[in-house]
């Protein structure tokens, strides 16, 4: 029995949300999966490994569910950090190092808020973010970090803090957003005309527009100057080479973080209104594309000095 409970376990902890579904192909009727263990013959010891199994289990559900928390910047989908984790920087150092070494390379994080008190908190949406590379600087032991950040996320449950040693990390609950889905959703609510909305907002970033130099595009006109405003040499070539193509207007969320991504770029250019919080915040596609158009006129019209920002 315990052989083929350990046999058990080795399918069950690849395939956890299959879990019930295995042990009831195997009975006459569905049933609890404590049952294994309420026979006449089993043994304490049998319990015992059960409620291991159970344990383990829910562990690996808790990878799938749980991100370590990180409060840094404000990240979109798509964008590239490099940062520097200092060795004073006690949790953070332990953080990146342990989920190398446990090939879980992944944490989510999160911005602030700035009340209109002037207080200061945590978004509840963020970003998972991946650990592309690491390397520890010789003279301070510091930690070379690139960031590339994936999907977005919303914190579902109360925060707390992973025990290591005196010191541990903050951890939540998390449920992963796409923007697909919730586009299918806007349409098949209350509200369907919104999403319309979104998807032709979204084509006047890509298309002709006439109030612009040579008929250009609200996108290639922001380009053009931006070049003009580079910190760097190649710096907009690079950006868009790592943000990749935007997405089509079909799907305006999308283009609206890649808008974010573009006019809010890491290391910042400066000739843009931060948007990218306004951006994880908004509720639907209408509110996030809105953002983002607004952003970037506002952004050319301070470049080609009509109305500078600040």
């Amino acid at each position: 029995r315990r052989y083929q409970l350990a046999s058990l376990f080795c399918l069950l902890t690849t395939v956890a949300d299959s879990f019930a579904f295995l042990i009831c192909s195997n009975l006459p009727a569905p049933r609890p999966v404590t049952a294994l263990c309420t026979t006449p013959e089993s043994s304490r010891d049998d319990d015992s490994f059960m409620k291991s199994l159970q344990n383990r289990i829910a562990k690996v559900t808790d990878k799938e569910t749980k991100l370590p928390i990180v409060v840094v910047d404000t990240m979109l989908p798509r964008q590239s950090m490099k940062i520097e984790v200092e060795q004073r920087d006690v949790i953070f150092h332990r953080l990146v190092k342990s989920l190398v070494e446990e090939e879980r390379p992944f944490f989510g994080m999160v911005g602030m808020a700035r009340l209109n008190t002037g207080q200061t908190l945590p978004l509840q949406n963020g970003v998972k973010v991946q650990i592309v590379t690491t390397q520890v600087v010789p003279d301070n032991g510091a930690l070379r970090v690139d960031l590339k950040a994936q999907e977005r996320f919303r914190i579902t449950g109360e925060l707390d803090t992973r025990e290591e040693g005196e010191k541990g990390w903050t951890e939540a609950r998390v449920r992963f957003l796409d923007s697909t889905e919730e586009e299918e959703a806007e349409e098949k609510g209350p509200n369907p005309i919104s999403l319309a909305k979104a998807m032709n907002r979204a084509k006047e970033l890509t298309s002709p527009n006439g109030n612009m130099p040579d008929g250009m595009s609200l996108k290639a006109r922001w380009i053009e100057l931006a070049k003009e405003n580079e910190r760097s040499p190649n710096q907009i070539n690079e950006l868009l080479e790592d943000i990749g193509e935007v997405p089509p207007s079909t799907k305006p969320s999308e283009v609206a973080f890649w808008i974010g991504a573009l006019i809010n770029p890491l290391p910042g250019l400066g000739v843009a209104m931060e948007i990218r919080p306004q951006l994880l915040m908004a509720a639907t596609a209408e509110e996030r594309i809105e953002v983002a158009v607004q952003a970037i006129r506002a952004s050319i019209r301070h470049m080609d000095g009509t109305k500078r920002l600040f």
